[in-house]
């Protein structure tokens, strides 16, 4: 996906796309802190949309979230069945 660019965690899904701004990539990160025999728990995230630029990446914004040692949780994911990217006002530029 973004083979040159250095993340925070383990890359989970990547997004990327073409609009008139340029070549777009999204990276949903997950830290994967503990390994079950059915399944990964992850206590922090991170999602990163890169813009990019003469062979490398511009970091356009981040996304970061993490559980707090006090909560009731016990693991967050990204869910990307309500993830998306389209031209929703018809701008030519794609809205994530």
């Amino acid at each position: 996906m973004a083979e040159e660019y250095e993340t925070k965690y383990p890359i989970y899904k990547g997004f990327a796309w073409t609009d008139k701004s340029g070549s777009w990539k999204v990276l949903l990160c997950e830290n994967q802190a503990r390994r079950t025999s059915k399944d990964t728990l992850s206590t922090a995230l991170q999602a990163i949309c890169l813009l990019e630029d003469h062979g490398g990446y511009l970091e356009k914004w981040t996304i970061n979230d993490s559980i707090e040692k006090e909560a009731e949780e016990s693991r967050i994911w990204f869910t990307t069945s309500y993830c998306s990217f389209r031209d929703l006002d018809g701008d030519g530029r794609v809205d994530p």
